[in-house]
């Protein structure tokens, strides 16, 4: 029985000590500090090239009705399609 308190013990001050841990680091990243060992992550934004991407042609649309029953109806309409 000692022993299983013991354990409960330790096991709450780890939790509490994680706790404080967690709480030091939320609070040092909010003002823009490091932490203990943690290193800062660089904020500069990679380069991505830019590819145009050929225009698309809706021509057509595909409309899907579930109705209350769980069947549904799928039909598809041409843009010609008034």
């Amino acid at each position: 029985k000692l022993e299983t308190q013991l354990a409960k013990q330790r096991a709450i001050e780890k939790i509490e000590a994680d706790k404080r841990a967690r709480r030091e680091k939320a609070a040092a990243e909010k003002s823009g500090g490091v932490v203990g060992d943690v290193p800062a992550v660089p904020t500069a934004k990679p380069q991505v090239a830019t590819v145009l991407q050929p225009t698309r042609q809706y021509d057509e649309c595909n409309l899907q009705i579930r109705l209350s029953d769980g069947s549904t109806i799928r039909h598809t309409f041409k843009a010609a399609d008034r």
